[in-house]
């Protein structure tokens, strides 16, 4: 019995799995005619995504579906934001975003099936593990993109007092804003390579013909951190208004770095009573086992032998 429900599960996720298949696959290639019907597909692309496009998006657009951002959605839109404040940049992180989830929802629960552990999980549970099992693969690849968010947060917040104090020597030294802002990362790109690369996506910018202003303002959009806010709205103001901006950078760091040490502070008075509860367990732990002890030596005294 047990084995017969088991591979009645088993041919219903490999059913839903080839059905997936066929579903975006049909998508894809819908997508595909709509593009040659309207012209827009040229010697220089292939199916959808251009030539340049690697090979681990052409292998998970079929699972990737159609982007709902040409059907007027707000859901693509969000995902590209949250690609572009872990760093994704390229048009094809949101396909490999896409795609891997359901890869992972579909692959996840198989891999349960086609390996003896479905065995050694009760009967009554095997239908819960493999929903449990799926619900894990759909919120895996958005926790890892929400860590890899934060990580690449807090390295430009730790590093941004240094880049600042830098930017504040080569403003004294004659350059000017966006040419001190490409030395600084240049002489960063060794310790913190995320904050050099945003500063030279600054240069890039300007270079292509924006405003010092849309480029400072695309770095806050790009970056997500509010101490890079707040840095660009001081430099948008020191700008307007025609301010010492080595003042007013040396200022900025001397700040940031006062508003580090006090979250340091706080933090380190709040892990003492984060600590109090796990040590309160441990100690009546401790105390339930000494007591045991002497109760059980006591009782054998006491009945003798």
């Amino acid at each position: 019995m047990a084995i017969a429900s088991s591979a009645l599960l088993f041919a219903g996720i490999l059913f839903l799995f080839l059905g997936t298949w066929i579903l975006v696959s049909e998508r894809s290639a819908r997508l595909r005619l709509d593009r040659l019907d309207a012209g827009a597909a040229s010697d220089s692309e292939v199916g959808i995504f251009p030539k340049e496009q690697s090979l681990l998006v052409r292998l998970l657009a079929p699972f990737a579906g159609r982007p709902r951002e040409a059907e007027g959605g707000r859901d693509d839109r969000k995902l590209r934001v949250r690609l572009l404040h872990a760093g994704y940049r390229s048009p094809g992180a949101s396909v490999v975003f896409r795609g891997s989830r359901v890869i992972l929802v579909l692959g996840l629960p198989l891999g349960f099936y086609l390996t003896p552990l479905h065995l050694i999980v009760r009967e009554s549970l095997v239908l819960m593990t493999t929903v449990s099992l799926a619900g894990f693969a759909y919120i895996l690849p958005s926790y890892l993109l929400d860590w890899r968010t934060k990580r690449r947060s807090q390295e430009i917040e730790r590093h941004l007092p240094d880049a600042l104090d830098l930017l504040a020597v080569c403003v004294e030294a004659g350059l000017g804003l966006i040419q001190a802002l490409a030395r600084v990362g240049q002489e960063i790109r060794r310790i913190s390579p995320v904050l050099a690369e945003e500063l030279e996506l600054v240069n890039l910018a300007t270079r292509a013909g924006r405003s010092n202003a849309e480029a400072l303002r695309e770095l806050t959009q790009r970056t997500n951190v509010r101490e890079v806010s707040v840095l660009v709205t001081m430099l948008t103001q020191t700008e307007r208004f025609g301010t010492s901006l080595a003042d007013a950078l040396r200022t900025h760091s001397d700040a940031m770095r006062t508003r580090r040490m006090q979250l340091a502070e706080e933090r380190a008075a709040k892990a003492s009573l984060r600590m109090l509860f796990p040590t309160a367990i441990i100690l009546l732990a401790l105390l339930v086992l000494i007591v045991g002890l002497a109760s059980v030596q006591a009782s054998k005294i006491l009945n003798g032998p």
